[in-house]
C-alpha cells in the first residue's frame, strides 16, 4: 500500500472516518457506496463494527476498499500478537428494520446471497480463521453478530436456502436468486 492511500481501520479505540463515497463508477455499474443511502448504509456499518469491537477490544478491523467490489467487507486481525494475525474476517450489513420486525414477519432470518456466504466461506478456509457476519439494524441501534464458518470453512450458524425475490440493493432495484436465511434469534447484540 502506497503512504498516500488511506488506511480504513476500526478499532475500538478510534473514531470512525465516514468516507464522503466514490466517484467511481466502475465501468459500467455503480456502486452503492455513490449514493447518498449507500453512504449511509456504509456509515451505519461502521457503527455496528465499532460497537462489535468494543466487546473485543483486542481486534481491529481492516475494511476493504468501499470504492470497489469485494467479497468480504474486512478482515478482522490481534492487537495483542506482534505479528497482526488474522483471527476473522467480516461481512457487514446494514438493514433499515427493528430487532421486533427481524424477530416477528422475518421470524429472526437475516437474508442474504448465498454466493456471498459461499465467497466468504472460501476465503475464511483459505486464511484458516472464522468468518462472522455483522447485521446493522440502526433502527433499533443494534448490531447482531454471528459466525457463519470455522476456520476450516465448516458453516456454524444454521440457515436455508431458497430462491427469491429480493431488493438488489440498499438502492433498490430487484433481483432473483439464491438467498440464504441466516437464524439470528440467538445472535450475540451489541448497542450503537
Amino acid at each position: 500500500m502506497n503512504s498516500k492511500e488511506p488506511q480504513h481501520l476500526i478499532s475500538a479505540a478510534t473514531s470512525l472516518p465516514v468516507n464522503a463515497g466514490s466517484s467511481c463508477s466502475c465501468g459500467s455499474f455503480s456502486l452503492d457506496a455513490d449514493t447518498p443511502r449507500g453512504r449511509d448504509a456504509i456509515r451505519w456499518a461502521r457503527k455496528g463494527a465499532a460497537a462489535f469491537l468494543r466487546a473485543y477490544p483486542t481486534l481491529q478491523l481492516a475494511e476493504t476498499d468501499q470504492a470497489k467490489p469485494a467479497d468480504v467487507d474486512g478482515i478482522l486481525y490481534s492487537l495483542l500478537s506482534p505479528e497482526n494475525t488474522i483471527k476473522g474476517i467480516v461481512e457487514i450489513k446494514t438493514r433499515y428494520m427493528t430487532l421486533d420486525k427481524l424477530m416477528g414477519p422475518y421470524n429472526g432470518e437475516w437474508l442474504i446471497t448465498k454466493s456471498k456466504l459461499d465467497r466468504g466461506a472460501q476465503i475464511a478456509k483459505g486464511l484458516r480463521c472464522p468468518f462472522v457476519g455483522l447485521l446493522v439494524l440502526p433502527n433499533s441501534l443494534l448490531c447482531l453478530s454471528k459466525q457463519i464458518t470455522d476456520a476450516d470453512g465448516n458453516w456454524t450458524c444454521d440457515f436455508r436456502e431458497e430462491v427469491t425475490k429480493t431488493s438488489a440493493s440498499v438502492n433498490g432495484g430487484e433481483m432473483t436468486g439464491l438467498n440464504a436465511f441466516i437464524q439470528m434469534k440467538d445472535a450475540n447484540q451489541f448497542e450503537i
